[in-house]
């Protein structure tokens, strides 16, 4: 077998004139496949606004992240400002604006909910003025300790019953819940969650006093950091909830929602702030899997030796294989061969999420492309220790997502020993400790 030390690649579905990537929402981290262009013109009935932050990381780093993906200080507050003048639209659709009467800018609005770059917000004004979606750029966020917050909890926490650590526990709060602020004690916030009152350390929850104009955060774990405001643009790094993002600037993405006899009711990015051309231009052009034409049948497969084989618990039609080479189905008829595996027969797991793991690469768009997860360097650190273990006949023989997001995984090696070597990450290959 190929020596598994293999130079980091990142694939990307690229658009062109002829296909772009479609997706069940313009927040989700992944297509659903590819459809014409024309096609998607023609059917585009609605569409929306999605803005995008070019942020800058604690170690310097520049990307883009998409505002579905990220915590600002306007998702934690429940009062803002409109700095401008905007139609009083119907709904998150652009076309809803058209005709409406305009919300003047300067006033103050109660924010009642938002969805991914618009806000339905209730105009707080002495003549009363009905409930309107205005969007999020144009809003900006009050600050005011007087008016109610929430507070985002960035790592697994306990509420405790009172501001003490040696408290009554009252419950466990998940990594990326939500819970409404009452007030700061100390080092404590008192906090409600759905059932309980309580108490949480102050260093476990992001306020917006903490992310102030311009901090962002992720609100999704493993939020997708990516080269320019493109859903399918090179990823630069998956961001953990605990990253220190501060905003450069922002662009807009339009999408598009149009009807498809094959996938149904999809969106797909309509134009943006950038030249998709020379965008397309500059990244990898790389076929997705779904456009390439080497296929087997079912009975054809079988006739190989099938190394390993698993579903998709987000598709239940969507199979992979490992037989001398890499193949996935959509219909369990034909099996389309996936190149960047070549000859190579790789253990395969899918978590429940539907992230699908093959050796040491991972799809999050249903096996269409994949990029490296395991960092080499990172794993075979994690087995110096061993001395008896030779990372030149490290292969990998097993994985097996511990959770549903696919951040904890647990890894058998075959390391030229008689007995195979276990090892886990809890973040996605970022780290790694050995049994």
């Amino acid at each position: 077998m190929r020596h598994p030390w293999l130079p980091f690649m990142l694939i990307v579905a690229a658009s062109s004139a002829h296909a772009v990537p479609v997706f069940l929402k313009p927040e989700s981290r992944f297509a659903t496949g590819n459809q014409s262009r024309s096609k998607l013109e023609s059917r585009t009935n609605t569409s929306k606004f999605q803005r995008w932050f070019r942020v800058k990381t604690k170690d310097k780093l520049f990307g883009w992240i998409a505002e579905d993906h990220a915590l600002t200080a306007l998702k934690l507050v429940e009062q803002a400002t409109l700095s401008q003048a905007v139609p009083a639209r119907t709904s998150a659709e652009l076309e809803s604006g058209a005709g409406r009467p305009t919300l003047p800018a300067g006033i103050s609005v109660m924010i009642l909910e938002i969805q991914g770059s618009m806000a339905r917000v209730q105009p707080l004004t002495e003549v009363e003025l009905p409930q309107a979606w205005v969007p999020t750029e144009n809003l900006r966020a009050n600050f005011s300790p007087n008016i109610a917050q929430r507070a985002f909890v960035y790592q697994a926490s306990h509420l405790y019953i009172d501001a003490n650590s040696q408290a009554r526990v009252l419950s466990k709060i998940e990594e990326g819940t939500y819970v409404q602020l009452i007030r700061t004690q100390g080092s404590w916030l008192e906090v409600r969650t759905g059932r309980y009152q309580g108490y949480v350390p102050k260093a476990d929850v992001w306020t917006a006093g903490d992310l102030g104009e311009s901090g962002v955060r992720a609100c999704v774990s493993l939020a997708p950091l990516r080269k320019e405001p493109l859903p399918y643009a090179e990823l630069i790094r998956s961001l953990s909830f605990s990253a220190t993002l501060s905003a450069v600037k922002s662009s807009v993405l339009k999408w598009g929602h149009a009807f498809t006899r094959e996938q149904g009711d999809v969106w797909w990015p309509m134009t943006d702030a950038i030249d998709l051309r020379s965008e397309v231009a500059s990244i990898e052009k790389m076929k997705p899997t779904s456009e390439v034409k080497e296929k087997i049948s079912t009975a054809d497969l079988f006739k190989r030796k099938i190394f390993d084989m698993a579903s998709s618990r987000a598709m239940p039609t969507l199979k992979f294989a490992s037989a001398n080479g890499v193949y996935r189905t959509t219909d369990g008829v034909q099996w389309t061969r996936i190149p960047l595996f070549k000859e190579q027969n790789y253990p395969i797991a899918v978590a429940k999420n539907g992230s699908i793991f093959v050796g040491p690469y991972v799809s999050d768009d249903h096996g269409e492309t994949f990029q490296q997860w395991i960092k080499w360097d990172s794993l075979v650190s994690s087995l110096e220790a061993r001395a008896d273990i030779s990372a030149q006949n490290l292969r990998i023989v097993e994985i097996k997502p511990e959770d549903a997001q696919g951040h904890r995984v647990t890894l058998r090696l075959n390391v030229g020993l008689d007995n195979p070597v276990r090892v886990a990450t809890d973040d996605q290959g970022a780290s790694w400790r050995s049994f």
